[in-house]
């Protein structure tokens, strides 16, 4: 019986702890201030849209349609730069 008791009161030692910790990580996630993203125009021609958009960590996949051949353009977020293409070949 008294390893039961020192086990419930252990549990629920934990279980404050844990619930301590969740708030402060989330009072500090949402104290962090986020920094502002740069513009980014991509040099495309006319006619293409944006038909979707993931998002890949601080990367995105844009996937383009429209004056050529489908294809998905890797952005860097950070530094606002083209990382990379994606498309078939011809």
């Amino acid at each position: 019986m008294r390893g039961l008791v020192a086990l419930t009161v252990v549990m629920g030692v934990v279980l404050i702890a844990g619930t301590g910790l969740l708030g402060v990580l989330i009072f500090h996630r949402l104290s962090v201030p986020s920094a502002p993203l740069p513009d980014l125009y991509l040099d495309e021609p006319s006619g293409t849209r944006m038909a979707g958009i993931a998002s890949l960590g601080e990367r995105l996949a844009v996937r383009l349609e429209g004056s050529g051949p489908d294809r998905i353009v890797v952005i860097d977020v950070v530094h606002g730069r083209v990382v990379g293409h994606i498309g078939l070949a011809h």
